[in-house]
């Protein structure tokens, strides 16, 4: 397992003092900065040179922490925790440092402690017989620990050994460093510079990380440092003076994938401006989907449960990748893929980039979302979960239903609801069903007429029934391949299904604007709406690994997620003047697809360039089979009675599919020598996207001919069946539109290049530039009129886009980055189609336009970061975004008032990010109750923006200025966690709130729709016992707060989901 080497700080007055600018502008800007240090206690106390030692033991495996092995040293005991760590103060003098399994000792070694000594032992068990290297790293100067020997162990000869030899030179001024510690990790080898900086040390042959140490500098460490028998190595190393960083002694740590170290460290290297969050923050917050994790990032809101938007910026504005590549999206109402599509339990880390580089797609507006999925395991393992739960509300409550397949429990249909065949033999190659006569002798006779409506099934009726318990499955395992010390090869594969319920009641009203800013009431419903969803995905990736330097890695990933939808809709109607009441059933099947094949090698003997590749087929598919949708009228004999309007009782079938091919290859050259270092990146993409959605819709004439007492029946079985269908009764007719056909393609070929360079490690410049030739088209058919003209949208260019940032590192643990850098936003496929839908989100019919334009968009980004800590950190940044042309969803002018899009003129986006993480240890000290506060994490985030967007051709709209639909003017996350590794229990608080944004915009003088803060806190608790069962109890939405979205002063949608709560036990082997 690769590890990290992460630098302390021991000492308040180790930084540099700069002189304070006297501008009053940044004067407010400097004063914040100063508080959270302050605050926070960002600098560490300095380190006592009195006391008992402070001794750290980290044992590894395999490249896995060992936990529970028991630790003795001098009077001090404990175990190792699920990181391989122990930690404790130990009285000075000579005595003995011992680690045991059960009564086996596995390492044991004299030790000399020193009066305020920090030192850390780090114990790797290799080969069969475990065998323990042994690596100290000490803060004391000048002693050498004497090592251990286990029993049986080869000597360096039979091993075989190298040499490796090197310089070490100050970046100040090339003099040689006297006297620096040059350890080689997982071995007992320790060398000292001479008086020209040199040294010589004989190793084993392997691969290792290599740390330099002296007081007066910054550490070093190069990993992957390769030793050949018989041969000679040299590393050459140059340290910064302590004016950047006093290291007086070094930590390493493992580096494990997805932790909220490694994630922290990467947002850390990263050139541009990215938030990270891995499996660790996944579980502490019992997050189950991509999309519940990210809203909990900073400048990220969740919509819909469904859609990300990045610092204010509709889902159009940003683009999600999976493992670097674009996938299609199973939405037809959006271009970006569905975030809850992807369970945490395949992920590994989900990178959100806001600042642009050039190797990006440059489709970039908000943000880039970055999927990674779960490696080749590190060894093997096997683990199955069980979980069980429920929502306030719904859970053993009645819930609507109807009658379904067999295999509903599996989110696929059995048949059921899928075209009748005697429908879909006549509707074969664009057929259609229509009436034999003089015109049209080939078409159908009256009793084919009568077979095909008999054909369909007789299910509308919806029944209320018993909803059971929520209820989640899933198995996991991993298999590693040793086939030799460089040869290695793996695979996991995941299995996950869940099956849940909710239930609520809505309010849902209308209002008609007149012209003097008031409203009109105008129809008022409430809606009784049960839903199921029902996930099945399952998840293989397999690799071979040749050393560290070649990696071959093929993923394949079938995500599928069915939404079971019932709903009754009662209240009144202004056209009807009375109380009318609708019944729809749909059942939803969404699929991704995915096989990824992808490749990253380093040549060492061309100055470790790296070469990446990659080549991805993914399949997104939606299945929407007989939705069905009824109403009732008002009637003066009974309540209600069986629509006679033309658009009622209408069976209707989707069907999506789209493709994308993205394959690409990147370089990155390594340079550099002396003061400054840095790498030249190129590469080139191909992306290849088709899209093609049909509807066909079928409804059934001539219910007035249904006798009116029949009508009245509340259940429509009991007159859509074969005794009322016929030609002098109801009769099924295809009333498929002109519009509810479209293919679409996207091709972009792109190519760029990209400067890194970083002058004496205090500056690190980039530089670079994307190019991208580009094309879409989207054709929107008549299916039933093949001769008729199809609508075409034909959209290309050469663009050309470019980045620029820049890092400044004040310490090494302190630094400020700005960017700058120019991108597009390409309308979507549905965008440009005239083709109506109805907007799930919105529950509205949308019409596409084919005159839209790609918008153009300006990003400035600006920064500052510190890293207390390898898991801790503290960030205010500012960012700035132009865009022209904006999307925006407005109103068509008429009386159906349908949602349509069009480009704005302009718009801004600007605002502030705050971040921090932050361990609460400092109260401890300072209280003296260290064993309690040192468990207290506190972390969150807070965004503040603003944005405005400007309308000259304002139609119908009300406002000529406003914010951007969807964005929201602040964000706010806060998450208070407690961590008692020793009992292996956690607990964690998490509050989010989101401020109002608008999701419709006014028309008529009517104000905009604004959907109203909804503050949501949830509570996360984990335990182990028996060491071999993982508890997790989790209890979501305990605030239950109101779910309204208003229109000045009335309130036109109004809910509430329950709270909620689960239980989870795994087994893990």
């Amino acid at each position: 397992m690769p590890r990290r080497a992460v630098a302390l700080h021991l000492n308040r007055n180790m930084f540099p003092r700069y002189p304070m600018t006297t501008l009053s502008a940044r004067r407010f800007p400097a004063v914040l900065l100063a508080t959270l240090l302050f605050v926070f206690g960002a600098v560490p106390a300095a380190a006592q040179d009195e006391g008992p030692a402070d001794i750290s033991v980290l044992v590894f495996e395999q490249g896995r922490p060992v936990p529970g092995l028991r630790v003795e040293i001098g009077d001090a005991s404990g175990t190792t925790d699920a990181d391989g760590a122990w930690r404790g103060k130990v009285e000075p003098g000579r005595t003995r440092l011992a680690v045991y399994e059960h009564a086996l000792a596995l390492a044991a070694l004299p030790v000399e402690l020193h009066e305020g000594e920090v030192a850390q032992y780090i114990i790797t068990l290799t080969g069969p017989d475990r065998k323990a290297l042994v690596s100290i790293e000490s803060s004391h100067e000048g002693v050498r620990q004497p090592m251990p020997r286990a029993a049986g162990d080869a000597s360096v000869g039979e091993q075989g050994s190298g040499v490796l030899v090197g310089r070490v030179v100050s970046t100040e001024d090339g003099s040689p460093v006297t006297g620096a510690r040059v350890f080689v990790s997982g071995t007992p080898v320790e060398a000292r510079t001479d008086e020209d900086g040199r040294f010589r040390v004989e190793v084993p042959t392997g691969r290792y990380a290599v740390s330099v140490l002296h007081s007066e500098f910054a550490t070093r460490t190069v990993d992957d440092v390769p030793i050949q028998e018989d041969s000679q190595t040299e590393r050459n190393f140059e340290l910064p003076p302590a004016g950047l960083e006093l290291a007086e002694y070094v930590v390493v740590e493992p580096y494990i994938q997805g932790s909220v170290t490694s994630v922290i460290a990467e947002q850390r290297d990263t050139a541009g401006v990215a938030n990270i969050i891995g499996t660790e923050q996944f579980s502490r917050a019992g997050d189950g989907d991509a999309g519940s994790a990210l809203a909990r990032v900073t400048g990220l809101t969740l919509v819909g449960g469904e859609f990300i938007y990045v610092r204010g910026l509709g889902e159009r504005y940003s683009s999600t990748l999976l493992n670097g590549a674009n996938v299609p999206s199973p939405d037809p109402t959006r271009k970006v893929v569905p975030l809850d599509l992807f369970p945490t339990g395949v992920i590994e880390s989900i990178r959100v980039q806001k600042s642009y580089s050039p190797e990006m797609p440059g489709d970039f507006g908000g943000g880039v979302v970055e999927i990674r999925t779960r490696g080749i395991p590190e060894e093997d393992f096997l683990e199955m979960s069980l979980s069980v739960g429920g929502r306030q509300g719904t859970t053993f409550k009645d819930g609507l239903t109807y009658e379904g397949g067999d295999r509903d429990f599996l989110g696929m249909d059995d048949g059921t609801r899928e075209l009748p065949g005697p429908i879909a033999e006549v509707i074969a190659d664009g057929g259609t069903i229509t009436e034999q006569n003089i015109v049209n002798p080939d078409g159908l006779t009256p009793e084919e007429i009568e077979a095909l409506g008999e054909s369909f099934p007789v299910i509308y009726d919806v029944d209320r029934r018993k909803v059971g318990p929520d209820l989640g499955f899933s198995i996991e395992g991993g298999k590693l391949f040793e086939f030799s010390d460089d040869w290695t090869a793996g695979v996991t594969t995941a299995v996950m299904w869940s099956d849940s319920y909710q239930a609520r009641t809505e309010q849902r009203q209308s209002f008609i604007p007149l012209g003097d800013g008031s409203l009109r009431p105008n129809d008022d419903y409430e809606i009784e709406r049960s839903t199921r969803d029902i996930e099945l995905s399952g998840f293989l990736t397999a690799g071979l690994q040749y050393t560290e330097n070649h990696r071959i890695n093929l993923t394949s990933m079938l995500l599928r997620q069915t939404q079971d939808e019932t709903f009754i809709q009662e209240g009144y109607n202004l056209d009807e003047d009375g109380i009318v009441r609708f019944t729809e059933m749909e059942w939803e099947e969404r699929e991704l697809l995915s096989h990824q094949l992808r490749g990253e090698h380093t040549f060492g003997f061309l100055g470790d360039t790296l070469l990446e590749w990659d080549y991805a087929e993914s399949r997104a598919r939606r299945d929407v089979p007989d939705q069905r949708r009824y109403r009732y009228d008002p009637d003066s004999e009974s309540d209600f009675i069986f629509s006679r309007r033309s658009d009622n009782i209408v069976r209707r079938f989707s069907y999506l599919v789209d493709d994308a091919t993205d394959y690409g290859l990147d370089l990155k050259v390594p340079f550099g020598k002396g003061w400054f270092s840095g790498n030249v990146s190129v590469g080139g993409r191909r992306l290849d996207k088709s899209r093609d959605s049909s509807i066909r819709r079928f409804q059934f004439d001539g219910v007035n001919r249904i006798p009116f007492d029949v009508r009245r029946n509340l259940n429509p079985e009991e007159f859509f069946n074969p005794e009322f269908i016929g030609p002098d009764g109801i009769e099924i007719k295809d009333s498929t539109r002109e519009t509810d056909n479209y293919t679409a393609q996207l091709e972009v070929d792109a190519r760029y290049a990209n400067l890194d360079m970083t002058f004496f490690e205090r500056l690190r410049l980039t530089a670079g530039m994307r190019v991208e030739d580009w094309s879409q088209n989207v054709t929107t058919f008549q299916l039933l009129n093949p001769q008729a003209t199809p609508v075409v949208a034909d959209l290309s260019a050469e663009d050309r886009l470019p980045a620029f940032s820049a890092t400044w590192y004040l310490t090494e643990n302190q630094q400020i980055r700005a960017s700058y850098a120019e991108t597009i936003v390409r309308p979507d496929f549905k965008e440009l189609s005239p083709a109506p839908f109805t907007d799930p989100v919105l529950n509205r019919e949308v019409i596409g336009n084919a005159e839209l334009v790609p918008s153009d968009i300006e990003h400035m980004d600006l920064r500052w970061e510190y890293y207390p800590e390898p898991s801790e950190l503290i960030s205010v940044g500012l960012f700035y975004k132009s865009i022209v042309n904006p999307i925006e969803v407005t109103v068509e002018a008429g009386v159906e008032q349908r949602l349509t899009y069009a480009n704005a003129d302009e718009a801004e986006n600007y605002g502030v990010e705050l971040e921090w993480r932050k361990s609460l240890g400092f109260f401890g000290d300072f209280l003296g109750i260290e064993s309690v506060w040192d468990r207290l994490y506190v972390a969150g985030n807070y965004s503040w923006i603003e944005s405005e967007i400007f309308i000259d051709d304002l139609g119908i709209l009300t406002n000529e200025t406003r914010p951007l639909q969807g964005q929201s003017p602040y964000v706010a996350n806060l998450q208070i966690g407690y961590d008692d590794e020793e009992r292996d229990f956690s607990a964690t608080m998490l509050f989010n709130m989101v401020g109002e944004r608008i999701v419709e915009v006014g028309v008529l003088g009517a104000p905009d729709k604004k959907e109203q803060p909804t503050p949501d806190l949830d509570l996360v608790f984990r335990w182990r016992m028996f060491d071999l069962f993982d508890f997790k109890a989790e209890f979501g939405n305990l605030l239950d707060s109101e779910f309204e979205v208003r229109q000045g002063e009335e309130i036109t949608q109004r809910y509430k989901r329950g709270r909620e709560f689960s239980l989870g036990v795994s087994w893990s082997y």
